[in-house]
């Protein structure tokens, strides 16, 4: 049983995140932080016309799902320099999550940073993934929000895991039901909203190559990951996957990877490098175990 010392040493990385987290939120409350401009989407998102603003590239565009910004509603009640510090916390609270000792060293990764700073939901996809291998409704997120890295669900299919997808698919559903219900015209205007950006370009640096190829290929990566038991492929495909891919979308993979490695046994950072370049690394694993 691990020792107060031990605990304390464990839990210093974690209290350093949130109080990092904290400080920056108290820095965009007074003005002085630069701009979150994807969490003023989010907040200019109303439930009046939420794709007011849908145009991938413009300004302050909204692009994710009804339930997405209705489920915002709440937060949105705030003023808007509250909001964002709110959105923040949530954020960094997930990398803290997520990435447990490892958070504190995430921060020091460009993308992690900027995604925070951005107000991006790419941290949460990452805690999304690690929790989903548990609790499979976590996937509704990803589903409801960037859709397209939902492509790592190929894992419970490839593994025959039917329950797991049967609740991922089904807690979507039932969200998307409830959603509908109470707005059906937001789904149709999302619908729209989708068909009106395919294939559009931005002037941001991006990932090469047309989505329905970046979608296949992650897929196909999730799929080999599955035969061969590598969890770390999940995210590394759903990534890939995301629709417009900025830098930041690196953030999904370390965040979701650092969360997987922490919570195998006997972990470490040589480990971490090993887990992803070598062949057999679950036997290499079981023989530093034993």
């Amino acid at each position: 049983m691990p020792t107060t010392r031990e605990r304390l040493v464990r839990a210093a990385p974690v209290v350093a995140v949130l109080l990092v987290g904290i400080a920056y939120a108290a820095w965009q409350i007074t003005g002085g932080a630069p701009e979150s401009q994807d969490s003023k989407a989010y907040y200019l998102a109303s439930l009046d016309d939420p794709y007011a603003r849908s145009m991938v590239g413009g300004d302050y565009a909204y692009l994710y799902s009804p339930a997405f910004a209705q489920a915002l509603a709440p937060l949105r009640l705030l003023p808007i320099g509250w909001f964002v510090a709110a959105w923040t916390l949530v954020l960094v609270a997930a990398l803290a999550w997520t990435a447990r000792r490892l958070a504190l060293a995430l921060l020091l990764f460009q993308p992690v940073i900027a995604s925070i700073a951005l107000g991006n939901v790419e941290i949460l996809i990452g805690a999304a993934i690690v929790a989903g291998f548990r609790w499979p409704a976590a996937w509704a997120f990803v589903l409801l929000s960037k859709v397209t890295p939902g492509i790592g669900l190929v894992w419970f299919a490839v593994r025959r895991e039917w329950r797991s997808l049967a609740i991922a698919l089904g807690v979507t559903a039932a969200i998307v039901a409830v959603s509908f219900a109470l707005a059906p015209r937001f789904w149709f205007d999302w619908a729209d909203v989708l068909l009106k950006n395919r294939g559009t370009t931005v002037s941001l640096p991006v990932l090469p190559g047309p989505l329905w190829l970046r979608v296949v290929l992650g897929a196909a990566i999730v799929a080999w990951g599955a035969r061969s038991d590598r969890r770390w492929t999940v995210p590394v495909g759903a990534a890939i996957a995301v629709p417009v891919g900025w830098f930041t979308f690196t953030a999904i993979i370390a965040v979701a990877v650092a969360g997987l490695w922490v919570r195998t046994p006997g972990w470490s950072v040589r480990g971490l490098i090993l887990a992803i370049t070598h062949p057999n690394w679950r036997a290499w694993h079981r023989r530093v175990v034993a």
